[in-house]
């Protein structure tokens, strides 16, 4: 009877460790998920804005550099064009499908560095991918994308700045060996 007992309160106390321990982790996933979409928001209503076409293929550096990747062209946007850029790169975050993001792969062909508040954000987007990357001073933040780049490739095309020729072929889903 006493062994009973005492392994009753041995498995009442790792099941409360245990659930501590969860609560703990749930609450530091909560955190995370405020803050990316906190850092998403400033895609609403910024200030202004700079939109890149970027090449994924080439390095850029010094004033041809966006977070690595060359910087082909640029449009410093007009106030009224601001939050529609702005608001295509948080459209294609917002709306992913699970799963379609894929894994290793970001091959930005298109940047933004809005100025919201006073501070400086950056986005880089890879459609190919399904992929958004956020950067705020040393901080990335990795968004699942979807969508199309039919309205930012239409602003490059006709403000005549170049842009990266996609891939014929867009980058296939890694088949886990469990799925062969």
């Amino acid at each position: 009877m006493r062994y009973f007992i005492c392994t009753l309160i041995v498995v009442a106390v790792v099941a409360a460790c245990d659930f501590k321990y969860d609560s703990l982790e749930a609450t530091k996933e909560i955190k995370a998920v405020k803050a990316e979409m906190t850092f998403l928001n400033n895609l609403q209503e910024p200030e202004s804005a700079t939109v890149y076409s970027l090449d994924p293929s080439q390095k850029g550096s010094g004033a041809a550099d966006f977070h690595g990747f060359k910087i082909l062209g640029e449009i410093k946007l007009k106030p009224e064009d601001v939050n529609e850029a702005a608001l295509e790169f948080k459209d294609a975050a917002e709306s992913y499908k699970e799963g379609l993001a894929l894994p290793g792969c970001f091959n930005p062909r298109y940047g933004i560095r809005v100025l919201k508040g006073g501070k400086v954000y950056d986005y880089a987007l890879s459609y190919e991918c399904n992929h958004l990357r956020g950067y705020d001073g040393g901080k990335v933040y990795d968004f699942d994308a979807a969508g199309s780049p039919r309205i930012l490739a239409e602003l490059f095309k006709n403000s005549n700045v170049p842009q990266a020729e996609p891939p014929a072929v867009k980058p296939a889903v890694p088949v886990a060996e469990d799925d062969k």
